[in-house]
């Protein structure tokens, strides 16, 4: 797959129930685990971008609500860049049900998590989620800084 030249962006919702955050694990290793959400299409409110893919990722309807974070990830080994906008979303109609498949797209597994949880998985995007901000949000500091896969790789 050749990427573009230049950063993509992406919208993440951030759903939090009985303080326990919603993850999607891709159907790569198994191992990586991040906040539903994805690229936006041209031309598409990243509002918009964070509501369908939320519903493709894991069949749940939500509103989207205000800005958390945003954040950045650059792999330099495939000359991927994406800036994230991840907001908090609330739960409009659905549940997750066991066995949920994303149909079309590389989603395998999405289920809530506690902090404790999340700070024990080997790997995760974003990495400051294990600082468990979005159980006590604060309303300004957005941005988050870039995460570059090259260097948190282990050879």
């Amino acid at each position: 797959m050749k990427y573009p030249e230049c950063a993509q962006g992406a919208g993440r919702g951030v759903l939090v129930q009985d303080d326990r955050l919603l993850l999607v694990r891709g159907n790569g290793d198994g191992t990586f685990w991040t906040l539903p959400g994805g690229r936006a299409d041209l031309g598409e409110d990243i509002r918009a971008c964070v509501k369908r893919e939320m519903f493709e990722e894991t069949g749940l309807g939500v509103s989207v609500g205000t800005l958390f974070a945003v954040t950045e990830f650059y792999d330099e080994t495939i000359g991927f860049h994406v800036l994230e906008m991840l907001f908090f979303v609330t739960l409009e109609k659905g549940e997750i049900v066991k066995g949920w498949v994303d149909h079309d797209g590389p989603i395998a597994e999405a289920r809530f998590f506690s902090l404790d949880e999340i700070r024990a998985l080997p790997f995760m995007s974003p990495e400051f989620l294990r600082e468990g901000e979005w159980l006590q949000p604060r309303d300004n500091n957005f941005y988050r800084g870039i995460e570059r896969k090259s260097l948190r790789q282990k050879n």
